[in-house]
């Protein structure tokens, strides 16, 4: 994964392959595809987000 960068809307950006997410964290932790800044954006409490990045790191989402 690329190094995070920081956007002056206050999106962090990520990137592998050419796939690229922004995460901001406020009050929701809000993700969107980077392509696409306009578009919809996911919201999720830090709680329903720390439970994902857990997943994340324990494999459970490998064979998506």
């Amino acid at each position: 994964m690329s190094e995070l960068t920081n956007g002056k809307d206050g999106f962090t950006s990520a990137c592998e392959g050419g796939n690229c997410i922004q995460v901001k964290a406020a009050e929701y932790v809000q993700v969107r595809i980077s392509t696409n800044p306009e578009g919809p954006v996911l919201l999720a409490t830090r709680d329903e987000w720390t439970a994902f990045v857990t997943g994340v790191k324990l494999g459970w989402f490998d064979t998506i």
